[in-house]
């Protein structure tokens, strides 16, 4: 198949071919009905001829049609049928010295134009065999000057195939490149609308800069506060990178793309992301105004310089990628405040809540303990009272903190409502959660904006209990710590266990 087989139908192509059949007829049968004293007297009868070539090419038309596609005999028939009429005509009213010769390059055009290139050069050929035929068979009368016309007109069909083809191949080659950027623009954003998270635009975008545009390698990086994050694809899959900014290795000072013919060998990001890159394309991420990162592009050797049309689809792409980057970084946030306390920062009862049944499920599935500690700010309505709410939310700010610096990193800490926290421990035993608890008792002493302590209530998960039974009695073990007398720890058991104050036994709150 032909490029232009892609860029135009068939049925259109063939269909106006078929009216430049009729036009050639036209012209020929109204130039000898009005021009008889430029044409001379042809040795045919024009105009009868032509109206029996409209009728014959028809009927040779229709008779494509009806062959399908076993139809090409009919058409590569069709164009010779061509020739022969265009030859008479040419040939009755003075060879390479008619008038009507420009039908024939009108027709050698048409070939090239809407069928193919081998079509237009074998059509060129024809219609040259033809002229060069009849002027040895004396059909056109004339001395050695004419038959030097005769070659000179035949050698010109020919030179207007070649050059109309080798003009047409470049504007399709155009068009196609144009199809191809479009076309990809349509991909980059369905796989950009599949991803959930930057990392994911980035991996997705990279894969687009680099296959989708026909790139070398690329890599798309997205700035955070500490560390650069994207992706990088060199044609053996995408590599995620995560490095932190030692220096400010990027200029994103322009919006513009700039072309570098070689990067700095000095530069630790690029050279992890693109080692040894030359004639680079780097186009910053600029979404609603803000910068949130950059893509780069290898062209590859030879490459010094890109298309205007290649750097519109670049600039294209990286508005598109910047504008996903920015509304996935949105939605986090919108997510991330969602699921947070806004006094704290940490997760509220509605995340600690979607973690506990997650985390019991998990603990249920793989046989593994799950322990709670349920802690309370000891008389923190007298710090309330006597220096006011905002020296309060200090006080829980600043103790947040502490917690969450006191415990491992699997640990879930979130703040339950008012003076009360909870952390979720996973894969810990009573004695863990106990060596934890106590951490967290400590941590109390940490903040400095007033003299703190809290009271913390222990549980660990029963085979077969839920969630709800585990805060239960962990709350349980909290009522008990401020009934001892508050700063302690109190475990929640059968035979109950009490750190930092006397054994008691505690009623089973389920």
């Amino acid at each position: 198949m032909t490029p232009r087989a892609v860029l135009v139908p068939l049925a259109d192509r063939l269909a106006a071919v078929q009216r430049t059949r009729v036009l050639l007829a036209l012209v020929v049968a109204a130039s000898a009905a009005t021009l008889g004293d430029v044409l001379g007297d042809p040795s045919v009868p024009l105009v009868p001829l032509s109206a029996a070539y409209v009728l014959v090419s028809a009927g040779v038309e229709g008779l494509r049609r009806l062959s399908g596609r076993r139809g090409l005999p009919v058409l590569s028939a069709s164009l010779v049928l061509d020739g022969a009429y265009l030859a008479v005509a040419v040939a009755s009213t003075g060879g390479a010295g008619s008038p009507l010769l420009f039908l024939v390059l009108l027709h050698v055009v048409a070939a090239v134009l809407l069928l193919s290139f081998r079509s237009g050069i074998l059509v060129s050929t024809w219609h040259a065999a033809l002229l060069a035929v009849a002027h040895h068979l004396d059909l056109v009368p004339g001395d050695e000057a004419s038959f030097r016309r005769v070659l000179v007109a035949a050698g010109s069909f020919v030179v207007v195939a070649a050059a109309c083809s080798a003009f047409a191949s470049l504007n399709e080659r155009e068009l196609r490149r144009s199809r191809r950027s479009a076309t990809s623009l349509v991909s980059l954003g369905s796989a950009l609308e599949s991803c959930r998270s930057v990392t994911d635009v980035a991996a997705a975008s990279a894969e687009h800069l680099r296959a989708g545009l026909g790139h070398r390698r690329a890599a798309v990086l997205v700035r955070r506060a500490d560390h650069w994050v994207g992706a990088s694809d060199e044609g053996r899959g995408v590599v995620l990178i995560r490095t932190g900014l030692a220096r400010d290795v990027l200029d994103l000072s322009g919006a513009e793309p700039r072309l570098v013919a070689e990067l700095d060998p000095d530069d630790e990001l690029l050279d992890r992301v693109l080692p040894g890159a030359r004639n680079v394309a780097v186009v910053p991420l600029v979404a609603d105004g803000e910068r949130v990162g950059v893509a780069v592009v290898e062209c590859g050797p030879g490459r010094s310089r890109l298309a205007v049309d290649e750097v519109a689809v670049l600039v294209q792409s990286a508005h598109r990628i910047a504008q996903t980057i920015r509304t996935r970084q949105l939605l986090h946030e919108i997510e991330r405040l969602a699921a947070s306390d806004p006094l704290t920062g940490l997760p509220n009862r509605r995340m600690f809540d979607a973690t506990l049944d997650r985390e019991v499920a998990r603990s249920r599935r793989n046989g593994t303990p799950l322990a709670l500690a349920v802690a309370d700010v000891d008389h923190f309505k007298a710090v309330n009272d006597q220096h006011g709410h905002q020296v309060g939310d200090e006080v829980l700010r600043e103790l947040a903190g502490a917690l969450r610096r006191a415990v491992r990193q699997e640990d879930v800490v979130a703040r339950y409502g008012g003076e009360e926290f909870v952390v979720l421990l996973p894969d810990a035993d009573e004695g863990a959660a106990l060596l934890v608890a106590e951490r967290l008792r400590a941590a109390a002493g940490e903040v400095r904006r007033l003299p703190t302590s809290i009271s913390v209530g222990v549980a660990v998960l029963d085979p077969g209990a839920g969630g709800a039974g585990l805060v239960a009695r962990a709350d349980t073990a909290l009522y008990r710590a401020k009934a001892a007398g508050r700063d302690r720890v109190v475990l929640w058991r059968s035979d109950a266990l009490v750190s930092g104050a006397p054994d008691r036994r505690m009623p089973d709150p389920a």
